[in-house]
């Protein structure tokens, strides 16, 4: 093997091997806009009844378990108030990540996530969001505890996307080592003797 040939195989394993199958753990962005809105009487915290909301989750494919497999969560319902981990209940079989033959995630349910006033900055009543998403659009559905005809929800709203860095930063190496040695390349001087 050359040493060309070698710089070439390098660029191209450096190229692919971020983009072969889904290797974990994975960021994903929640982004929650459109769809079909219904909203009740009063709206909790003041969010407008379309408000796009966003948030993030990593997820782990290889997990044994849901806790091993959802290791980061987080979800702002509300200027004031951003759903985490730390806010979710896992109880029952309710709460799923699907993930296709590769590892990317494909859709999840998160039936029930409390905030609780005594661990933020919001007072009085406790809030809960239902989050689905699925091939359909899944669904949202924010509501404030304390007053049934406070809530937020929609269907065929909720869409899930990998976090890309952008470039792959293994490539940005790999093509400039094998332009430099391009550009060092020497004759062979074939001597007689």
């Amino acid at each position: 093997m050359t040493m060309r040939t070698a710089f070439a195989a390098v660029a191209i394993t450096a190229w692919l091997a971020p983009t072969t199958g889904n290797a974990s753990p994975i960021n994903y962005n929640i982004t929650i806009s459109g769809g079909a809105h219904e909203c009740g009487d009063f709206r909790p915290l003041n969010v407008p009844c379309d408000a796009v909301v966003t948030g993030s989750m990593i997820v782990d494919s290889e997990g044994a378990t849901f806790a091993e497999q959802l290791l980061a969560f987080s979800l702002q319902a509300a200027p004031e108030l951003t759903f985490t981990l730390a806010d979710t209940r896992w109880a029952g079989a309710n709460n799923t990540l699907q993930f296709d033959e590769s590892g990317a995630l494909t859709g999840f349910s998160l039936p029930l996530i409390f905030y609780r006033p005594d661990t933020g900055p919001v007072p009085l009543t406790q809030y809960a969001v239902r989050l689905r998403a699925d091939a359909q659009g899944g669904s949202y559905y924010f509501d404030g505890r304390g007053d049934s005809r406070s809530y937020n929800r929609c269907t065929g709203c909720v869409a899930i996307s990998v976090s890309e860095p952008g470039v792959s930063w293994m490539l940005i190496p790999a093509v400039a080592l094998t332009l430099v040695m391009a550009g060092r390349r020497r004759q062979l001087r074939v001597q007689t003797g």
